[in-house]
């Protein structure tokens, strides 16, 4: 019975776990009222959109391009405001915005493409405090 558990131990160690990065872009965005069942959509002109759940307010938006600088604009899908736009670079990596309550916003859009896997790119990170 041991060998097998090890056997089977060191075949789940070779599947290789969760791969994460560090960020290269933060958005922080103070004073939204979200929950964590709440749709957020990050948009990056140019690039396209980003649909995650609130979650524990990290929201990850990978595949920007190396180019400077990126455009983002954040909506929570139901609730009338935004964040942004906000431009992040290499220069300016972080940004903290303040949500925009409005009656009359529509969730923000954006079109264009991620970078195709394996070519380089950065990583945004959205924190929702």
């Amino acid at each position: 019975m041991d060998a097998r558990v090890a056997a089977l131990v060191a075949a789940l160690a070779g599947c290789g776990g969760v791969r994460w990065r560090n960020a290269d872009l933060q958005l922080d965005v103070a004073g939204a009222d979200w929950t964590d069942e709440d749709l957020v959509r990050v948009c990056v002109a140019g690039v396209g959109e980003h649909e995650e759940a609130a979650s524990r307010g990290l929201i990850a938006f990978p595949g920007l391009p190396l180019d400077d600088p990126v455009e983002v604009r954040v909506s929570i899908l139901g609730q009338p405001g935004e964040a942004g736009p906000v431009a992040l670079s290499a220069a300016e990596p972080y940004a903290r915005v303040e949500w925009t309550d409005c009656e009359d916003c529509a969730p923000c859009t954006a079109e264009g493409a991620p970078a195709a896997a394996g070519d380089p790119d950065r990583l945004l990170a959205v924190r929702l405090e």
